[in-house]
């Protein structure tokens, strides 16, 4: 679900950018410059998440036990 939020957030594929940009009336490039910090912490976590198994199977450890 991550990879496909942060996949929404960037041409060509997400819309989302350019419906944002055009209702508030700025360019994409002022949008970009704003969301790449964003970005770059959303991907740092995709990181993390795929590939340290213990922080998306602890919610589950905890049922099973």
């Amino acid at each position: 679900m991550l990879n496909l939020g942060i996949g929404l957030l960037h041409p060509p594929v997400g819309s989302e950018p350019f419906v944002g940009c055009s209702i508030g009336g700025i360019s994409m490039e002022q949008s970009f410059k704003a969301m790449l910090p964003l970005l770059g912490i959303l991907l740092i976590v995709l990181l993390g998440i795929t590939y340290i198994p213990g922080i998306t199977m602890a919610l589950p450890h905890l049922f099973v036990h």
